[in-house]
């Protein structure tokens, strides 16, 4: 092996031009703003999960990024860009999802005794005791 294929500086990606930049904002925004909604025009109701942890990427890392001059990985290019959940095959709907999970958890797992703990004495520390135990009762009740 090269001492110039050993170095971190040549595993690096290329850093993208003005124009690369600009036309890659413009793909991204279009893709936000346009092609996601579009699939849902005419229905009511919530974007599926994936399209979801799509926009939601989009907006808190990919536009931000792009200020600085980076662009999203291969991966997550890929995921943004792939067709819709209608369209793709088992193989990509699987691929798809596990993205979706590993950038967006599930948020509506159990809340574990540790997450309780700190709610009830946050709950205790800012004065509200005669609801800290209230608030507690929520998130330990069970969902019916």
């Amino acid at each position: 092996m090269t001492a110039a294929a050993a170095s971190p500086i040549s595993a690096r990606r290329r850093i993208p031009t003005d124009s690369e930049l600009f036309d890659a904002e413009r793909e991204y925004r279009t893709l936000c703003d346009v092609t996601i909604p579009g699939f849902y025009s005419g229905r009511s109701g919530r974007y599926h999960a994936t399209d979801t942890a799509k926009k939601n990427m989009l907006h808190s890392s990919v536009l931000r990024g792009l200020r600085f001059g980076r662009l999203p990985s291969d991966e997550d290019q890929r995921a943004l860009f792939m067709d819709h959940r209608d369209k793709q095959s088992k193989a990509d709907r699987k691929w798809m999802t596990a993205w979706r999970k590993k950038i967006c958890p599930e948020s509506q797992s159990a809340m574990d005794t540790q997450t309780q703990q700190v709610i009830l004495d946050y709950a205790v520390a800012s004065g509200a005791k005669d609801h800290a135990m209230y608030m507690f009762d929520i998130f330990a009740s069970p969902r019916v």
